[in-house]
């Protein structure tokens, strides 16, 4: 970290923040914090000034934000945190960032979907489900049976994708759902423990395959991971990329601003790092755009840099690193809370 940047982030943080303040300048970073230890927190960076704030929720609310935050994301003038170890979803205002009510009860929630203005999905890791929000009184009001372990979603038209990870056992499903009448459509066989999806600039939605661990003590029982496209319309796959040997287990996925360009996390090729693959190429990368053990990415549409989250030994506060999407070159690096693994969406 340069020392130009390091006196940009101290005196930001001397001074309190600016409460009431419009967000379209900056992104929010999550840090899961201990499980268990409800010290997750959430951290303010102003794209145009570098200024870093540290733990914003407390600072604004006067009490923690809770167990584990596992993503955010925002709509209808609010911003969603999901927690999955508090088993909430915080909902707060998008302007003061001051809380505004809790969605409560949730089995271990991953990610949040807004379908419109009246309605949400949650996904509900442990229980096998997507939990359908009414975003008037915050009640759930129905449930919808995915497979195992639902992870991450997106909304294609009026079908909502879910990705099904497996939970504490094994699923290569994708769960497809007509989020009129939240029914299930049908389900798509992708590879073991789908974790991630994203929607690229065609239209086509790509799930990244983290493959199955098998017997933790055995690991010539694991399975390949892979990158599927799926094409939304027909709901079938159109390609399917392997990604290096059964030992790598590719996880995490991002896309640039201009969803052209997909980024995901992997021991594969010639080392560990982050990866990054043309969405109108059908052949992946044999060298890592960054080398490193990140947790987390993140692609940044403020500036186009990509996030990279190292959480160090797990219970320090971590860092978050800054590359340029080109070429990989590093543009700087700062501290940020406990387990940081990316940014909002």
């Amino acid at each position: 970290m340069n020392k130009k940047f390091l006196k940009t982030i101290a005196v930001f943080l001397a001074a309190l923040p600016v409460f009431g303040q419009s967000f379209n300048d900056g992104v929010f970073i999550l840090n899961e914090g201990n499980f268990g230890m409800a010290n997750a927190t959430v951290d303010y960076f102003e794209h145009s000034t570098s200024a870093l704030t540290l733990d914003y929720f407390t600072k604004v609310n006067n009490r923690p934000l809770g167990d584990v935050v596992q993503s955010m994301s925002f709509g209808n003038n609010k911003g969603y945190i999901v927690l999955n170890g508090s088993g909430k979803v915080e909902i707060v205002n998008a302007t003061t960032f001051k809380s505004d009510t809790v969605i409560a009860n949730q089995a271990s929630p991953r990610y949040i979907t807004l379908i419109d203005s009246n309605k949400a999905y949650v996904s509900n890791w442990v229980s096998d489900h997507v939990a359908v929000i009414d975003l008037h009184t915050y009640a759930v009001t129905t449930t919808i049976p995915t497979g195992a372990g639902p992870e991450q979603m997106v909304k294609s038209g009026d079908k909502v994708f879910v990705a099904n990870s497996g939970g504490y056992g094994l699923d290569n499903s994708v769960t497809v759902i007509n989020s009129l009448t939240d029914q299930v459509i049908t389900t798509i066989e992708v590879g073991d423990a789908p974790v991630a999806m994203k929607t690229d600039v065609n239209g086509k939605i790509w799930v990244l395959c983290r493959g199955d661990y098998g017997s933790w003590t055995d690991p010539n029982d694991d399975t390949q991971g892979q990158l599927v496209r799926i094409n939304p319309s027909s709901l079938t796959i159109e390609l399917r990329l392997p990604i290096g040997t059964a030992a790598d287990h590719p996880d995490r996925l991002a896309i640039s601003a201009d969803k052209t360009e997909l980024f995901f996390l992997s021991s594969y090729g010639f080392g560990k790092g982050v990866y990054k693959f043309n969405v109108n190429q059908s052949a992946l990368p044999l060298q890592p755009l960054v080398t490193g053990n990140f947790y987390g990415i993140s692609v940044n549409p403020l500036d186009g840099y990509l996030y990279a989250a190292d959480p160090l030994d797990y219970n320090q506060r971590g860092y978050m690193f800054r590359y340029n999407t080109g070429n990989g070159a590093k543009v700087d690096s700062f501290r940020v809370g406990v387990i940081p693994n990316g940014l909002n969406d």
